[in-house]
C-alpha cells in the first residue's frame, strides 16, 4: 500500500508541474491594425535591388554605351548575328573587326561612335589561315591586305594535347577571357558559336554558354 500510495503522489505532482507550465503558455491574441515586424538586415542574395532612381544614378557612373556597329551593337553589349550559312557572316564579323581595330565605321548606316581604334580578339572557329589568305590576297599575286596590329586572332591548336575535344564550354570561355585579359582587349568577336557547343544533344547547351560569355561583356 505504501509503495502504491508514494508511486500516486508522485505521478500527481508530475501532472500538476505540466498544468503549470501550460498555465504560464499563452497565445498573443491577433491584432489585425499591428505593424509587422521590420527586418533590419537586408537579405542576402545573389540579386542586385535597387530603387530605379538609384540604378539610374549609378549608371550614369558607367562608361557610355557608345555605337560599334549602329544600333545592332554598342559597347558594353553582347550581340548574336545569326543567319543561314553561306551568306557572309563570317566576311562581316572580320569586316566589323577591321573597322573598331581602325577606330573606323563599317560605313556610314553602321556607325562606330569611338573616337580611338579598339584592340580586337577575334576568336576563328569557322575558317583557317589559308582560306583567309585566299580572301584576302590580289589574284594572281602574293599581296596580301594590311590589317590593323590591334586586330588579333585566336583559333585552336589541334597540335595541343590539351587543346579539344575533352575541354568543355565553359573551360574555352575562360581561356578567351584569360587570352582577352593578357592582350587588354576592348572587343573580343567569336565566329562561331557552335563551334563551342561540344554536345549538341543537349538542348540547353546553348543556354548553359550564354552566362559565362555574357560575363566577356566590356
Amino acid at each position: 500500500m505504501r509503495k502504491h500510495k508514494q508511486i500516486e503522489v508522485s505521478s500527481r505532482g508530475k501532472n500538476s508541474r505540466t498544468l503549470e507550465n501550460i498555465a504560464k503558455f499563452r497565445i498573443p491574441k491577433y491584432n489585425p491594425d499591428a505593424e509587422e515586424p521590420k527586418q533590419t538586415d537586408e537579405p542576402v542574395s545573389f540579386l542586385k535591388v535597387k530603387t530605379m532612381n538609384q540604378t539610374l544614378q549609378a549608371a550614369k557612373l558607367k562608361p557610355k554605351m557608345l555605337k560599334l556597329f549602329g544600333d545592332l551593337w554598342r559597347r558594353g553589349q553582347t550581340c548574336i548575328l545569326f543567319a543561314t550559312d553561306g551568306v557572309g557572316k563570317t566576311c562581316l564579323s572580320m569586316q566589323i573587326a577591321e573597322a573598331l581595330a581602325r577606330g573606323e565605321s563599317v560605313s556610314s548606316d553602321f556607325i562606330n561612335e569611338v573616337d580611338a581604334p579598339l584592340k580586337v580578339l577575334y576568336c576563328d572557329f569557322e575558317i583557317s589561315d589559308v582560306q583567309h589568305l585566299a580572301r584576302y590576297t590580289i589574284p594572281d599575286t602574293d599581296i596580301a591586305y594590311q590589317f590593323s596590329e590591334n586586330l588579333i586572332r585566336c583559333e585552336f591548336d589541334f597540335g595541343n594535347p590539351e587543346s579539344l575535344p575533352n575541354n568543355t564550354e565553359k573551360v574555352i570561355v575562360a581561356e578567351i577571357s584569360k587570352l582577352a585579359k593578357y592582350h587588354k582587349s576592348d572587343v573580343i568577336i567569336i565566329d562561331n558559336l557552335t563551334a563551342l557547343i561540344i554536345d549538341s544533344e543537349k538542348a540547353n547547351t546553348a543556354g548553359l554558354l550564354m552566362k559565362p560569355l555574357l560575363r566577356l561583356k566590356i
